[in-house]
């Protein structure tokens, strides 16, 4: 019976591929050279936390239909705990398990890994403990567990006094639970104990408004968690991830405007009344990013000197970002000649089955007048006109504007992220396609499974194997961009309409797959402690 109970538990649902994405990004990160602070790790676990306390509900203890069922509070309660345990712990230990085992010596990312599920574990326990007595804890508990955990690990990370931080967390676990076990009542409450006070509804004036159930059923506490990491991501420059984090908003609307497919509205107002908020708030976001300077936060565009090259000579590289590489002809890096004769072949440098290189390279052979050369060249290409190091420095302090800040760019930039956000959404629609619902359930299971993982490991791969700083599919993207900006018009209606053109041609397809759509599963039932 609890093995049953614990098969319907919306935990068990995510915890396979979870395990198994959370053992991907490990051994990416292990393999690449991705230690626990390069990211991947912190990535692994940081998804752990968003689906446990997003997707799985802890707050949530029984469903109004295993409540009705004649079972014990004790063996329901069980069957859930066990259930959110096994989202913790078997992600955690395929992380550990996936460190150690590949000889990298990530054992400090094997230990944050544990204690990230015990920290877990006991905000688990806190919030299965609070109100026990009625169906669900309150909503607010599913929002201060994760942001306590995140502070729990901050600081013990800066103290490094893990063996005190985790013994008090496992004394903190077994203490809670005991006392939790000993308090669950025979049967949970459904309805209020006490008679409620009789309730004057008085008429009002205001006009109704038709569309504030559909708005309501739209805002959910987990879009208070996701929608504003999705701007700050996107408002940083993460123009390709971003989008698909806010995407799980619309997921999220799918289920839970499910009661509207009733109403007398088309599937295209229903599909415009979800996304369009959301492409909004995308666009939004990247605008503020990109005025207020926080997309290039941290990321010079051009400078003297590479870490990675080190040289006993005067002669420094010069260093830009990698949007600015060029593609090698027939794969053959061409010499890069000055007009008094002076040259260097830069090194090619292998990315997305191409060949790359920087144009404004300098080697250590070089004199310093083509170093200076190069770096006029540079910063000509990237600000406008050219410049020295002094020059670019006062220019940046006097306020000078990349061409990757300029009108044309931020228009391609937010039409680049609208269209990333409804190639998700198309995706999300094409898992609900109504031809994918007539397979049988274990295949249909085996296909979600399949693309989750591939995603995945496409992901890790994209942040982990390029040999450029960040993804390098935003990197392909930036550049592509800058292709886009130098040929087009300086028009900026051209450009506004080169941009919409896609833009249109997308809303075509989603439209299309939305209306080929047909959404299963359970109803969503509601957040409250109690039946009303």
């Amino acid at each position: 019976m609890i093995l049953r109970l614990i098969k319907r538990d919306p935990a068990w649902e995510f915890t396979p591929w979870l395990t198994a994405a959370a053992a991907i990004a490990a051994l990416f990160g292990s393999r690449y050279g991705g230690s626990i602070h390069g990211g991947s790790i912190f990535g692994a676990l940081a998804g752990l936390v968003m689906v446990l306390f997003t997707r799985a509900q802890p707050h949530r203890r029984v469903t109004f239909f295993e409540a009705a069922l004649p079972i014990a509070a004790q063996d329901l309660l069980l069957a859930r705990f066990l259930s959110l345990m096994a989202l913790i712990w078997l992600p955690a230990t395929a992380v550990a398990a996936a460190l150690l085992l590949t000889g990298s010596g990530e054992f400090s990312g094997a230990a944050i890994a544990g204690f990230t599920a015990m920290v877990l574990t006991v905000g688990v326990i806190i919030v299965l403990s609070t109100r026990i007595e009625q169906f669900a804890a309150p909503v607010w508990a599913n929002l201060a567990c994760p942001a306590a955990a995140a502070l729990i690990l901050v600081l013990t990370l800066e103290s490094k006094h893990f063996v005190l931080a985790a013994t008090l967390c496992g004394t903190a676990a077994i203490a809670l639970g005991v006392l939790t076990w000993k308090r669950v009542p025979e049967n949970f409450q459904c309805a209020p104990v006490g008679v409620a006070a009789p309730r004057q509804i008085a008429g009002s004036a205001a006009p109704s408004i038709p569309w504030w159930p559909v708005i309501r059923s739209m805002l959910s506490w987990q879009s208070a968690v996701i929608v504003p990491i999705s701007l700050w991501w996107v408002a940083t420059g993460m123009w390709l991830f971003a989008p698909m984090y806010m995407m799980m908003t619309y997921a999220h609307f799918q289920s839970s405007t499910r009661w509207t497919l009733a109403l007398p509205l088309s599937r295209r107002t229903l599909l415009a009344i979800a996304i369009v908020p959301i492409l909004f708030l995308l666009a939004f976001g990247t605008e503020v990013g990109l005025l207020a300077g926080y997309a290039r936060q941290g990321r010079d565009l051009v400078h003297l000197g590479d870490p990675k090259h080190f040289r006993p000579t005067g002669t420094l590289d010069v260093w830009v970002y990698p949007a600015f590489w060029q593609i090698a002809p027939a794969g053959h890096v061409p010499v890069i000649q000055a007009p008094w004769g002076e040259g260097y072949q830069p090194e090619p440098i292998p990315l997305l089955g191409l060949t790359f290189y920087n144009p404004y390279a300098a080697g250590e052979r070089n004199s310093l007048g083509f170093e200076e050369w190069q770096f006029a060249r540079a910063t000509s290409t990237i600000y406008g006109r050219p410049m020295t190091p002094r020059e670019l420095a006062e220019g940046k302090a006097g306020g000078q504007t990349p061409i990757t800040l300029r009108p044309r760019m931020q228009i391609l930039s937010i039409g680049a992220v609208v269209a990333v956000a409804m190639i998700w959404a198309w995706l999300i629609e094409l898992f609900t396609w109504h031809r994918l619902g007539r397979l049988p359930a274990r295949i249909r299971t085996a296909v979600m499974y399949a693309a989750g993982l591939v995603l995945v490991a496409i992901i890790m791969g994209d942040m982990l194997v390029s040999s450029v700083p960040g993804p390098a599919s935003h990197v392909a993207l930036e550049g592509g961009l800058l292709f886009l900006s130098r040929h087009l018009p300086a028009n900026l209606a051209v450009v506004g309409g080169v941009v919409l053109v896609p833009l249109v041609l997308l809303w075509g397809i989603l439209d299309r797959q939305a209306a080929a759509s047909e959404i299963s599963g359970s109803l969503q039932q509601a957040q409250s402690g109690c039946a009303t």
